[in-house]
């Protein structure tokens, strides 16, 4: 599964906006970072900025057929211009992947990251997308493992 996408059904429902559009404007987000790598916020300090996701993706649809690469550019213009409800939940769905990772580092035994995981959180818009980042604070990593296997919390 693309990243984004497993965690965009629930905002996209619950926000009245398109699951399925949601997901496809999230997989196109990301291919961007096939040039760039997923640059954080402290390494842009070192680099000239944020690239233009409009700029890459113009780089990449060079030689496709017009018409692919027409919807290719209308899809990333829709994500950056965060107005469609779609491309507000695709881009919650992105936060809640980072503070899902970050939960993942930590229960992994890394201490250091529970600023990544607030400020992850702290990005998240839209009120589903808050609701879910606050069930997944609230739940242990394994929790679905123990409800599936049925053994009971201690």
């Amino acid at each position: 599964m693309a990243p984004g996408t497993g965690t965009g059904y629930w905002p996209t429902s619950c926000q009245g906006a398109d699951p399925a559009r949601a997901a496809f404007l999230a997989v196109w987000h990301d291919s961007q970072e096939t040039r760039t790598g997923d640059v954080n916020h402290l390494g842009k300090k070192y680099t000239q900025g944020e690239a233009d996701a409009r700029d890459i993706t113009e780089d990449q649809v060079t030689g496709m057929p017009e018409g692919l690469a027409h919807a290719i550019r209308a899809l990333i213009g829709e994500y950056e211009a965060k107005e469609s409800p779609e491309a507000v939940c695709a881009r919650d769905a992105d936060k809640l992947k980072c503070m899902i990772q970050g939960l993942e580092y930590r229960a992994q035994g890394y201490t250091d990251v529970q600023r990544w995981i607030d400020n992850s959180r702290g990005r998240i818009t839209t009120k589903s997308g808050q609701a879910l980042a606050d069930a997944v604070l609230s739940t242990g990593s394994l929790d679905w493992l123990r409800a599936a296997l049925g053994e009971t919390q201690n």
